[in-house]
C-alpha cells in the first residue's frame, strides 16, 4: 500500500483531485473574478469618462457664458462712448444725458458727466449721495483724450448694493463720462435660462478679488481652488470634494474686468440614475459568488467529504480490511445508501475471499508438502546416487592411475559430480529450509542473507533483530521466511540496489518483518487486484501468504526512492493463549 500523501484544498475535507472542485477553482472562480474585475474596472473607467465629459461640458458652458458677459460689458462701454460723442458734437452735458436716456436699461444705476476735478456736472439720477458713494475712490485724472473704456472695481451704493463704473475720458480731456450698473442684474439677465432653475448646475460670478458678485449656490463657499487655478490660467476645470461627492468647477475669466465665471456641478448626479444602476449590475455577481462558495462548502461537507471517506474505506477494503466500511459516513442519504450497499457487497466478498484463502491455504500447504517430498527424494536418492557415483570414480582412478588420459577424464567427471552435488544441495535447501525447521526463523534469515550476498557480491545484505526472540507457529515462520525470500529475490532481479536490510522486530503484541533496499523503486498499484495484470506475481504471492497467517502486508515505494516491504503479524497475549 503506497504512503503517498494526497493534495488537499484549504477547505475541510475537500481534495484537489475532485472534479467539481477543480472546475470551480480553475474555471468558475477565475472567470468570476475576472468578470468582477472587468465590471469594476469598466465602472471606474466609465466614471472617469463621465467626470471628464461633465467637466468638458461645463467648461464649454463657462466659456460661452463668459463671452456673453463680455458682449454685455462691451455694449455698456459703447453706450458711454456714445455720450462722449454727443459731448464732442457740442451737446451740453444735460442734453447728452437726455438723448442717451435709452441707456438706462443697461446702466441701471446711473449715468453722469464729470468735470476735470471729478465732480458731476450732470447726472441721472440727480442723487448727490449716490454719486459721492460711487466716486470714492475718485476716477483718475485724464492725461489725454483716449477711446479706451475702463471698468472699476465693485463699489457699494448707499442702499448697500454693488455697482461697477464704466469710465470713458471725454474727447476734449475736460472730464469723464461715467456709467454705473449692477453686476448682479447683468449676470442674472445674461445667465438666466442657461441651465434649469432646479437643476444641479450652479453659476457664480466672482470679482477679481474673489468677492461673489452673483451666485445660484445657497451659502456658497469653497472657491479657493478655483481662484488659485485662475491665477495661473484664464480658463480650466478644477475638481473638488464636497459633502455630497466630487464637484466639477469650470471657470473662465471675463475680460476686461477680470471677473471669474464659475460653473459648478456634482458630476455624479449629472448622469441618468439608471446608468448608475447598470454600472452596479455586474457587482451582483459578488453575492452570486458568495452563494456559490456556500454551495461549494455545503457540497464539500455533505457530498465530497463523505465520498472521500467512502473512497478511503473502499481502498482499505481492496487491501483486505473488511471492517473499514463499518464506520458510518455522513452526508446525503444517497451516499449512506451507497455505503450500506458496499458493506453488503463487502460481506459477500469477504466470504468468497475466505473460501478462496482456504483453497489457497490448502494449495500452499500441498505445495510445501510437495517441496518437502521432493527435497527428501533429492536428498535421499539423487544425492546419495551422486555420492555413490563419486566413490566409484575414486575407485576407478586408483585402477587407472597409470593412464594420463583416463585420469584427466576422471578429474573432469569428479568436478562435474561435485558441482552437481552443490547445486542439488542448494536446490534442496530452497525447497526445504532445514535451518528454519531446526533452528528457527532468525538463523534461517541470516543464512539466506549470507547465501544471497555470496552469490551477489555487489549487494550488501544485513539482518537486524530487535526484541526478545521467540519461536512462532511453523506455518507463520515459513510464511515470513518465504516473504523475505521473495522480497530479496525481487531486489536481486529488479531493484539494482547496493544495500538491503532485513529487520525482524519481536514485540509484545506483534512481530514485524521489514525488507528495505536503496534501489530504483517503483509505483505501487492502488490495490492487490492490480498485482497480476501488471505482472507483479511475486507481490501477489507475498500478499496471499500474509493473508493466510492473518498478517498485514504494506508496500512503500516511489520511483528512485527505494522500496520497503512491511509485514505486521499480530501475536496473542499470554492471557489469550491461556484461554481455552
Amino acid at each position: 500500500m503506497s504512503s503517498r500523501p494526497r493534495a488537499t484544498l484549504p477547505l475541510p475535507g475537500v481534495r484537489w483531485r475532485g472534479l467539481t472542485v477543480q472546475l470551480f477553482v480553475t474555471v468558475v472562480l477565475p472567470l468570476t473574478g475576472l468578470l468582477i474585475a472587468v465590471a469594476v474596472g469598466a465602472a471606474y473607467l466609465h466614471q472617469r469618462a463621465m467626470r471628464d465629459l461633465v467637466g468638458e461640458r461645463d467648461h464649454r458652458a463657462a466659456v460661452f457664458l463668459a463671452r456673453a458677459l463680455e458682449e454685455q460689458l462691451e455694449h455698456r462701454g459703447m453706450g458711454v462712448q456714445q455720450v462722449r460723442q454727443l459731448l464732442a458734437l457740442g451737446a451740453s452735458p444735460a442734453q447728452a444725458l437726455r438723448t442717451a436716456a435709452y441707456l438706462r436699461t443697461d446702466l441701471d444705476v446711473g449715468l453722469a458727466v464729470l468735470d476735470a476735478h471729478g465732480q458731476p456736472i450732470a447726472a441721472t439720477p440727480a442723487d448727490d449721495a449716490l454719486w459721492r458713494a460711487l466716486l470714492v475712490p475718485p476716477v483718475p485724472q485724464p492725461q489725454a483724450a483716449s477711446p479706451e473704456v475702463r471698468f472699476s472695481t465693485p463699489r457699494r451704493t448707499p442702499d448697500d448694493q454693488t455697482a461697477v463704473l464704466v469710465v470713458a475720458p471725454r474727447l476734449d480731456a475736460q472730464g469723464w463720462v461715467v456709467g454705473a450698473f449692477r453686476p448682479q442684474t447683468l449676470a442674472h439677465d445674461t445667465l438666466q435660462g442657461a441651465f434649469e432653475p432646479q437643476g444641479q448646475v450652479h453659476i457664480s460670478l466672482l470679482s477679481a478679488q474673489g468677492q461673489p458678485l452673483f451666485t445660484t449656490i445657497p451659502h456658497a463657499s469653497g472657491w479657493e481652488p478655483v481662484l488659485q487655478a485662475a491665477r495661473q490660467r484664464d480658463d480650466g476645470v478644477v475638481y473638488t470634494r464636497g459633502e455630497d461627492g466630487e464637484h466639477v468647477l469650470a471657470f473662465r475669466t471675463v475680460q476686461p474686468v477680470g471677473w471669474l465665471l464659475v460653473v459648478e456641478e456634482n458630476w455624479a448626479q449629472a448622469a441618468n440614475p439608471w446608468l448608475h444602476t447598470t454600472q452596479l449590475a455586474p457587482l451582483l455577481l459578488v453575492p452570486i459568488l458568495l452563494l456559490a462558495l456556500v454551495a461549494l462548502w455545503f457540497g464539500a461537507r455533505q457530498v465530497v467529504e463523505p465520498l472521500q471517506h467512502l473512497e478511503a474505506q473502499a481502498a482499505a477494503l481492496a487491501w483486505g480490511r473488511y471492517d473499514a466500511l463499518d464506520e458510518p459516513v455522513t452526508g446525503i442519504e444517497e451516499i449512506q445508501r451507497l455505503q450500506r450497499t458496499l458493506r453488503h457487497m463487502a460481506r459477500k466478498v469477504q466470504r468468497a475471499q475466505q473460501a478462496l484463502h482456504n483453497y489457497i491455504g490448502v494449495i500452499t500447504q500441498a505445495q510445501e508438502e510437495e517441496r518437502r517430498r521432493l527435497a527428501r527424494e533429492l536428498h535421499d536418492e539423487t544425492l546419495q546416487a551422486l555420492i555413490a557415483l563419486q566413490q566409484r570414480v575414486l575407485l576407478l582412478r586408483q585402477h587407472l592411475h597409470g593412464d594420463p588420459d583416463a585420469q584427466r577424464a576422471l578429474n573432469e567427471l569428479q568436478s562435474l559430480i561435485e558441482r552437481t552435488m552443490r547445486e542439488l544441495r542448494r536446490t534442496t535447501h530452497n525447497l526445504r529450509p532445514l535451518y528454519l525447521e531446526d533452528l528457527g526463523l532468525v538463523p534461517a534469515l541470516e543464512t539466506l542473507a549470507r547465501e544471497i550476498q555470496n552469490r551477489h557480491p555487489d549487494l550488501q545484505v544485513e539482518v537486524l533483530v530487535q526484541g526478545p526472540v521467540a519461536r512462532l507457529e511453523p506455518e507463520q515462520e515459513l510464511a515470513l521466511y518465504r516473504i523475505a525470500q521473495e522480497a530479496l529475490q525481487n531486489i536481486v532481479r529488479h531493484a539494482q540496489a547496493t544495500w538491503a536490510q532485513v529487520r525482524l522486530v519481536f514485540g509484545p503484541r506483534q512481530v514485524r518483518l521489514e525488507v528495505q533496499d536503496n534501489g530504483r523503486g517503483f509505483r505501487v498499484p492502488e490495490s492487490p487486484a492490480e498485482f497480476a495484470p501488471q505482472g507483479h506475481y511475486g507481490l501477489l504471492g507475498m500478499y496471499e501468504r500474509a493473508e493466510l497467517i492473518g498478517a498485514r502486508l504494506t508496500l512503500h515505494s516511489e520511483p528512485g526512492q527505494g522500496t520497503r516491504v512491511v509485514l505486521t503479524l499480530p501475536r496473542p497475549s499470554p492471557d489469550d493463549r491461556a484461554t481455552p
